[in-house]
This record gives structure tokens, sequence and C-alpha cells, in this order.
């Protein structure tokens, strides 16, 4: 077995696009040893380089701009994460996936085929650490130095990160992902099948932080009241009402009870300030000038009194967990069938 660490840097910090302009990578064998280590450049597919405003780039930007394209790095980048018995890693590989798809995508080229993990979420994970971590930050706690925003050496950190966790743990790459009740990740034919692991704290946050609340109030449904029964007199009665960020996350429960008592009044939330009649806030103006900004203590003195209900966000989260856990079980199902059917035809031709 072997591992290959790669890493994507864009012009834009937009991944979907695929408008990359490094491929930075390592290869090692199955001890670590590094075989090779390279940033390929990349000519943008288009010539916008707004990352020179926010990004940090290693090199130029005339450089990137007489790099070959994708399509004249495609076979070579193929030769590398395509290798037979290669383990695909990342930080964050997530995203860099997504872009590289998408550099496929625009050049019609077809998406590479590969297993994967995430370090960034293994390290997490491992760790017991409820919020994902910096590259900065791993290396700091590895006391491992790099060349940060230069992709090969992200890369190589990643590598560094997963052979750090073997130490600690003195279990090898199998044993580890089985203790943590791992599934590899597949990019297959350009869909993304997640890397999870079901002992994993950043899978099931802390109930105070923001990701959690997102993904509760995801799941949150307003029951709908009968419009016949409502007074028309109410300020809010068929209005759109936007919340600002800071608030509708501030305590979800109060949010609950607040978006509860909107539908009961005749009132619709809307996520998008730009669809909205009124909109909530503490001090951010919504762009949508057709709108009415008001602030939080007087939006509540015109909505009147709601109540406020205890949910069990615990048993929520692990409901959604369980749902997803279902999914992704099945998935692998279905992929582990196709590949046994090709099989079968690939032996039935031979015969």
């Amino acid at each position: 077995m072997q591992y290959v660490a790669f890493d994507i840097e864009s012009t834009d910090g937009c991944f979907a696009n695929g408008n990359l302009c490094e491929f930075g990578y390592v290869v090692a064998d199955e001890n670590f040893n590094i075989i090779e280590q390279n940033n390929i450049l990349v000519k943008p597919v288009t010539k916008d380089f707004t990352a020179s405003f926010h990004i940090k780039l290693a090199y130029p930007i005339a450089v990137y701009k007489k790099a070959p394209p994708f399509v004249d790095n495609y076979e070579r980048i193929k030769k590398i994460m395509c290798a037979p018995d290669t383990i695909v890693l990342g930080h964050a590989i997530h995203n860099d996936i997504i872009c590289i798809n998408a550099a496929c995508g625009v050049n019609t080229l077809p998406c590479y085929n590969f297993r994967y993990i995430d370090t960034q979420l293994l390290y997490s994970a491992y760790n017991d650490i409820p919020n994902i971590m910096s590259l900065d930050k791993i290396a700091t706690a590895m006391e491992e130095e790099f060349l940060h925003h230069r992709a090969d050496e992200d890369a190589r950190l990643s590598l560094i990160t997963l052979r750090h966790l073997l130490k600690v743990s003195g279990k090898t790459f199998d044993e580890l992902i089985t203790s943590m009740e791992g599934t590899i990740g597949f990019n297959e034919s350009g869909k993304i099948i997640g890397f999870t692991l079901a002992n994993c704290v950043s899978t099931a946050p802390s109930l105070t932080s923001k990701n959690s609340k997102r993904r509760l109030m995801s799941m949150f449904r307003a029951s709908k009241p009968n419009m016949d029964n409502i007074p028309k007199t109410n300020t809010f009665y068929k209005k759109r009402i936007s919340i600002d960020q800071t608030i509708f996350f501030d305590d979800i429960d109060i949010t609950r009870a607040i978006l509860q008592k909107i539908s009961d009044i005749g009132g619709r939330y809307t996520s998008n300030s730009l669809d909205s009649d009124y909109h909530v806030t503490d001090g951010d103006q919504s762009n949508n000038k057709r709108c009415i900004n008001i602030s939080y203590d007087e939006f509540k003195q015109l909505l009147g009194d709601y109540e406020v209900v205890a949910f069990d966000d615990e048993e929520i989260i692990k409901e959604y967990l369980a749902e997803r856990k279902a999914i992704k079980n099945q998935e692998r199902i279905d992929r582990y069938k196709r590949e046994a059917y090709a099989s079968k035809i690939q032996l039935d031709a031979k015969i």
C-alpha cells in the first residue's frame, strides 16, 4: 500500500469552478518514506486572480499564468491519484476533491476514481476535539514545521498528521480506522462518498456549537395554523421575516419559539433578507431596500408573547446521525454490488 497526500490552491478560493492553480502532492510508502514530493502549477481557467487580494499564494501571479493548463497535466495527475493500492489523503479534503472534479468537468475529462481519508477529521476525532483544527494548529501541536500555503507542503503535513496518529495510537492504518468505526471515502466518477467516523466528536459536536445549532435549526419545522382563524390586523400577517444570523443562533430554543409564533400569527420566516418584508437586526441592515429593518426589541414587542419549549436536542442529533449512518452504509452496499457485478462481467468476458 502507498499513501498519496494532495492539496489544491485556487485563484479565488472558490472550489466549485475548478479554477485551481496548484496541485501539490506527496507520495509515500506504507512506512511513510517519502518517494516523491512536487507542486504541479496549473494555468487557471480564467485570468481572474482575486486571490492576490485575500488568499496567500506561494508564487507570483505571472508564474501561474505561464504554467501548462489542467488538460496538459491531466494524465500526470491521474497516474498519481489512481495508482493501484493507494489511499489518498488531505486536510479538509472534501473541498479539494470538489475542485479537482470541477477541473475535470470544465475540461470535459473523466473524473479520477480513488479512495480517500480526511486527516483533519481523523485528528480531531482521535484527540476528542469538538471543533475542526487548522493545519497551522495541528503543526504546532505536533511540533512540525512546514511552508503553509504551498500546496505540496500542506500535503506533506497531512501525511505527517496520519503518521503521527498511527505512532501515538500504536496501531496500523487499518486498525486505527476500524477502532474509530471509520468508512473510507470514495471519489467515484465525480460522486463523492464521504469519509466518516462513527466514533468521532466532530460528527456529534457540542450542542452549543454553531454547526450543531445550524443542524438542529435545519430540522425544525413550525406547525402551520388555520389561516382562517388568524386576525388579519397584526403587523406580520402574511409578511416574510428574516433574522440576523447572530440573533438567530444565539439561543435556538428562543428562536424556535419565535419561528412558531411567526407561523401562528400568519407570517413566514425566510432565511433570505433580500426576500423579506421585515428584517430583524441588532445592527446590520438588509441590502433589500424594499424591506423594513426592525430592531430585535421592537420585533419582540410587536410579536407578543411566545412559548419557549425545551427540545431534546441530544436525541434529535442522535437520530440524525443514525439516519446519516444508515444512508452511508447503504451507499457502501450499493457500491460493493456494482464492483462485484463489474468483476463478474470481466470474468465472464475472459471465459
